[in-house]
């Protein structure tokens, strides 16, 4: 396995925690995974999310390129009781293979 490869286990909702130690920056609603690279399937981030808040939530993500510039953004929801990987690679524009930064993720508000 690749050593730029990092993993994140993250309950959310009212209970946040991590099995990582790049985890850092939480917030009441989110967190920041501080070094965040793609350099391919093989080489990327992948941050695994749990949504155990009892409600369904959107989940807003961004990647900011180490230079603090936003570069990509999205969005997905999380129904309660379920898990979803985040493979940077799979959701990252082509423009940022190859560039060190941080994703920060937001929950928001109860879904619908």
């Amino acid at each position: 396995m690749s050593t730029s490869k990092q993993f994140l286990a993250l309950s959310l909702g009212l209970t946040l925690c991590a099995t990582s130690a790049h985890a850092s920056g939480w917030m009441s609603n989110g967190f920041v995974v501080p070094n965040a690279i793609h350099n391919g399937d093989s080489d990327t981030t992948v941050v695994g999310l749990v949504n155990a808040s009892g409600d369904t939530v959107r989940v807003f993500w961004t990647f900011f390129d180490q230079n603090g510039q936003p570069s990509d953004k999205g969005c997905f929801v999380m129904p309660d009781k379920r898990s979803r990987p985040f493979v940077w690679s799979s959701v990252a524009s082509a423009g940022n293979h190859g560039k060190r930064g941080y994703l920060v993720f937001a929950v928001a508000a109860k879904y619908p």
